[in-house]
């Protein structure tokens, strides 16, 4: 054991982030939602912007207002799940804009 009762070689339950006793800091759990909550954020922008592209960016808007309504409603949502489901329906929306792209094109040279 070492000097404060903590098996040396593993972190105290609660590590002092001041302390110079070698243990590795724990990473406290408002960091890791501060983490989670930055790459939502950014998700979240990155899906707002790519919403603009679609053929109809009035529809487009109100997909992103609805995300945003489900985002608020609940503070639990604001987790790897909700990350998970934000980056779902920005591969959906880019997905409808390549489809877009392509039936404009096909148009234009086929047809």
């Amino acid at each position: 054991l070492g000097s404060a009762g903590a098996p040396r070689g593993r972190c105290a339950p609660i590590c002092d982030p001041g302390a110079s006793r070698g243990w590795a800091r724990v990473v406290e759990p408002s960091m890791a939602t501060e983490e989670m909550r930055r790459k939502i954020l950014r998700v979240f922008k990155q899906l707002s912007y790519a919403s603009r592209d679609l053929p109809n960016p009035e529809a487009g808007r109100r997909e992103v207002w609805k995300i945003k309504a489900w985002l608020r409603a609940d503070p639990s949502r604001w987790d790897a799940r909700g990350f998970a489901y934000l980056r779902y329906q920005q591969k959906e929306v880019e997905a409808t804009i390549k489809l877009a792209k392509y039936r404009a094109m096909k148009r234009r040279y086929y047809d």
